[in-house]
């Protein structure tokens, strides 16, 4: 289901979204900041790592199922876990992962299933998608 939504995502106008990459010892933080209406889907994790939203309101699907995330939010991720977001309010998420790697590559390597990149899409296209997910996933 989730591919057919990636689908129709591709033919929308994508939304540019740049993380934010921060390096401690043995620790590689992600921070993205996600418009307003914005639908996207997010890269499966090979890893079981901490997740923090920090700003803003997000609905999740996840295995069928739908949670609304009000931040301040701290949650985990389990390896697998391929999410359907829609951004009600701009959302500041970031993912903690345990790491010795500092190269961004290699760690899309190390972290992530090797799929296609998450898809966003602009804001104005948001309601007509989040219509077809809600009636998909219902």
């Amino acid at each position: 289901m989730i591919d057919r939504l990636e689908a129709l995502l591709r033919q929308v106008p994508q939304v540019k979204m740049e993380p934010v990459h921060r390096f401690t010892p043995k620790l590689y933080t992600r921070e993205l900041t996600m418009p307003a209406g914005t639908l996207l889907t997010s890269k499966i994790h090979k890893t079981e790592h901490q997740y923090i939203v920090s700003k803003g309101i997000v609905q999740v699907w996840l295995d069928g199922r739908r949670e609304r995330i009000v931040a301040p939010y701290h949650g985990i991720t389990q390896p697998g876990t391929r999410r359907v977001l829609y951004v009600e309010e701009e959302t500041i998420w970031t993912t903690c992962h345990p790491t010795v790697t500092t190269d961004l590559v290699a760690l899309e390597e190390e972290l992530i299933e090797p799929r296609e990149v998450a898809l966003e899409l602009t804001s104005g296209m948001a309601q007509d998608i989040e219509d077809v997910l809600r009636k998909e996933l219902t």
